[in-house]
């Protein structure tokens, strides 16, 4: 039945055919002749090894099949043996289920005979028995108030601890004075009290709270910066002063504007440049427009110095804004115009103040700083964490800028520092005043 074999065998037939018929014509040594031999025998050859496979393979199937009749003996012995167990097993099943029959039949005897005596007697069983009597208690078992109180007062105690111990170990961010100091190296200007949350005042009411109310805490905090900026260099005040911090919102425009005020008051004339043009505030503050004439007017070469200059309700006190912003602020601030801006600034004015960008993330602080006399690093208490800080600080020594200290800002006026706390109490009001475009060229 093997394919192969068949197919072998018709070749033959064929070749064997053909053979014989050439042998008619031709003798067997003929070279044709001895080729179709040659062929014959291989197929031969090939019938022959088929065969033996064949064979080998029935022998292989034999022993397997001997191999599986022992299992199969094997597996019906031990069949055997389980039921001749189980012949013995069912015997003494049927001894037991016969003696719990007959055990049943005596228990349903004497069940009944125990009823028919309970009737007869009159007696009834009870198996129910006083211990304790029942007494109303006189308080709770649960829950214990007293316990509960105990215990909840010294898992909060606990806890309380526990989490001032965890802010207090992670949270490096700069508080006080003493650590802003310590931390940075630099002498301690002052320090102003965070105002904006109880009295509910905007950015501007704060940045012009110095001048519209003089006894104010907040102004007597920057007269107090105003003392320490004297006595920061040999020479006292440096005349171009730089206002920088790490990041926005530290209280850089209400130092400048305060700080400003605050020369005023002893009678010098003073300079405001905005050179944040990226987020200019001054004009906002002193009420003039984004696009007015400013800082960017100048550098660009559109204006000149007395056109770009303001006066504020702030007498003395003239502010150049930041102007129209530009596309390229570090190009304008690096070229010599803003140089030549602060040495005819230098001039007409005692001071000026000249109130930056953040540090981190942008060059404008750098190259102010370069231009300065002096830069005083503004920082919020509590506000960036001190890794921000000192990456600023680096940052500003290697443009080398010329450090003259720093001022802490927004300072809760509950925390003490030094031998000082912060107390107050004042009232103020005041009206509006529009800053007007100076006329006279040589202002």
């Amino acid at each position: 039945d093997d394919s192969t074999i068949q197919s072998l065998e018709t070749r033959k037939q064929e070749l064997q055919a053909e053979y014989d018929e050439n042998l008619k014509r031709l003798k067997p040594g003929y070279p044709s002749m001895e080729k179709l031999q040659e062929q014959i025998d291989d197929i031969e050859q090939k019938l022959s090894d088929a065969f033996q496979a064949i064979l080998a393979s029935a022998g292989k199937s034999a022993v397997a099949y001997a191999k599986q009749e022992a299992k199969l003996r094997a597996r019906v012995a031990d069949i055997k043996e389980k039921v001749l167990s189980l012949q013995d097993q069912n015997t003494d099943y049927q001894t037991l289920k016969r003696d719990v029959s007959a055990n049943r039949q005596l228990y349903e005897v004497l069940l009944q005979r125990m009823k028919e005596v309970d009737l007869i007697a009159g007696i009834s069983t009870n198996n129910i028995a006083v211990i304790d009597k029942a007494e109303v208690p006189r308080y709770p078992y649960k829950p214990n108030l007293s316990r509960n109180l105990k215990i909840a007062l010294m898992l909060g105690l606990f806890g309380g601890c526990l989490i001032a111990f965890v802010f207090e170990k992670f949270d490096d961010t700069l508080k006080t004075g003493e650590e802003l100091e310590k931390h940075l190296g630099l002498p301690l200007l002052g320090v102003t009290p965070d105002i904006s949350r109880e009295e509910a005042l905007g950015e501007e009411e704060i940045a012009l709270l110095t001048y519209r109310v003089p006894n104010s805490i907040l102004a007597e905090a920057y007269r107090s910066i105003r003392t320490g900026l004297f006595f920061s260099t040999h020479d006292g005040t440096p005349k171009i002063l730089h206002f920088t911090s790490s990041g926005p919102v530290e209280g850089k425009t209400t130092s400048a504007i305060g700080v400003a005020t605050a020369f005023v008051q002893a009678g010098n004339v003073v300079l405001l440049i905005d050179g944040d043009m990226r987020n200019p505030s001054l004009h906002r503050l002193f009420g003039l427009t984004h696009n007015q004439p400013g800082l960017s007017s100048y550098l660009t070469g559109d204006r000149k110095p007395y056109e770009v200059t303001y006066s504020t309700e702030i007498e003395k006190v003239f502010v150049i804004p930041a102007g129209p912003s530009p596309a390229n602020p570090v190009e304008l601030l690096s070229g010599s115009k803003m140089l030549e801006l602060l040495n005819i600034a230098l001039d007409r004015f005692d001071y000026i103040i000249i109130d930056s960008p953040p540090v981190v993330g942008l060059a404008d602080a750098l190259v102010l700083s370069n231009l300065a006399h002096a830069t005083v690093f503004i920082a919020a208490s509590g506000n960036l964490r001190r890794s921000i800080v000192d990456g600023s600080i680096k940052r500003l020594r290697s443009a080398r800028a010329t450090l003259v200290g720093t001022i802490l800002t927004r300072m809760d006026r509950e925390t003490r520092y030094g031998y000082y706390s912060y107390s107050y109490n004042y009232d103020y009001s005041y009206g509006t005043k529009t800053p007007r475009a100076l006329d006279n060229p040589s202002v």
